[in-house]
């Protein structure tokens, strides 16, 4: 049994606080794991936080509204404690470099016997947090000098179900359906610039839009690639981005609630085949993933909408201890070395930033 992340409740004074694209909710009527019970998903909206591997979360919200964008958004302040976040030094890994290179080799080595196509190697990385920070003011100062397309935060304490602290600077979009259309962006292929993108980035996008396509069209019976390898810029780096629609339609909330659990974890950070290529990764890597490639978001029942983030680029708190979860995607073509490197890029800017936040 391998021991690690999950979330617990957080010992903040109020009931509830979630922000993600444009929406803010605040407050909690309810709580269902909709990969148990996807039934509970009746009316209302609901943030959720998908584990990797285990529950989605979800909790009904009290109120909410929608803001432009991140501004003008009528939130109440909240007082930000004074407490002390941890340096880039005093981070720790749950895999070595040494460790981390072995399980690429591991995962080729499956790869070139059949078993998997590719499949995306994660190591936690943990700090010593005693006090619970202030979410809201920790994702405020990462936006400032990290801005994200679909970055966010849950910050929920002790009420119905478990409680979650969790702050996201996440580039990729998991999951969104507007207007009876489902949209995922899957990301493969990072560098710092576009000219140092690889072949095997090319390809790895390729295979994993793909098998997405082909996923999405089992859940909605039809599905295309809208757009592949498209280069993005984020703060620090370049990514590879693809696009897959599907004509969804109308959907009740269960439905909604069972779309979630046949698309979640996202593709883009489990692998191909999805099935044998989870297993490699529970196999290979000591500790849990927890919310880390997992997903971040809500679900709009009565308006047949959703919006979830994949939670890559993301801290979350648990049992006095902060945590990052950072990976990269291993094909037959990768080399250790350069896939550490990646995994060190995807999570040196973003430490550095956390290091320097002061309330």
């Amino acid at each position: 049994m391998r021991n690690g992340p999950t979330l617990t409740p957080a010992p903040t004074p109020h009931a509830g606080e979630v922000w993600l694209g444009g929406r803010h909710g605040v407050g909690v009527r309810q709580y269902a794991d909709w990969r148990r019970d996807p039934g509970q998903a009746r009316s209302g909206t609901w943030a959720v936080v998908a584990e990797f591997d285990g529950p989605i979360h979800a909790w009904k919200l009290d109120r909410v509204h929608d803001c432009d964008g991140g501004q003008g958004c009528v939130i109440p302040p909240t007082p930000a404690p004074r407490v002390s976040l941890p340096r880039p030094d005093q981070w720790r890994s749950s895999l070595s470099r040494a460790q981390y290179g072995a399980a690429v080799e591991e995962i080729r080595r499956r790869i070139r016997a059949g078993q998997i196509a590719q499949a995306n190697l994660g190591r936690i990385l943990g700090a010593d947090a005693p006090a619970v920070p202030p979410a809201r003011a920790v994702y405020e100062h990462l936006r400032a000098h990290h801005p994200a397309p679909y970055g966010g935060w849950v910050d929920i304490a002790v009420g119905p179900g478990p409680g979650a602290w969790l702050v996201s600077a996440s580039p990729e979009l998991a999951l969104a359906l507007t207007r009876g259309t489902l949209r995922t962006r899957p990301i493969k292929g990072t560098a710092t610039e576009g000219s140092q993108l690889r072949a095997k980035d090319y390809r790895e996008n390729r295979l994993v839009a793909e098998a997405l396509r082909r996923e999405v069209a089992a859940a909605a019976g039809a599905a295309s690639l809208t757009d592949s390898c498209r280069v993005e810029r984020h703060p620090g780096m370049v990514q590879l981005v693809s696009e897959v629609c599907a004509p969804l339609g109308a959907a009740g909330g269960p439905a909604l609630a069972r779309l979630l659990r046949h698309l979640l974890p996202p593709l883009s950070v489990s692998g191909v085949p999805r099935t044998p290529a989870t297993a490699v990764i529970r196999s290979l890597e000591p500790e849990r993933r927890g919310p880390y490639c997992g997903a971040l978001g809500w679900v709009d029942v009565d308006a047949g909408e959703a919006l979830l983030a994949a939670t890559i680029r993301s801290f979350w708190w648990s049992r006095g201890v902060l945590r990052f979860g950072t990976g990269a995607g291993i094909t037959a073509a990768s080399d250790p070395d350069q896939e550490w490197a990646e995994t060190e890029l995807k999570a040196g800017r973003l430490l550095d930033l956390l290091g320097r936040w002061r309330p």
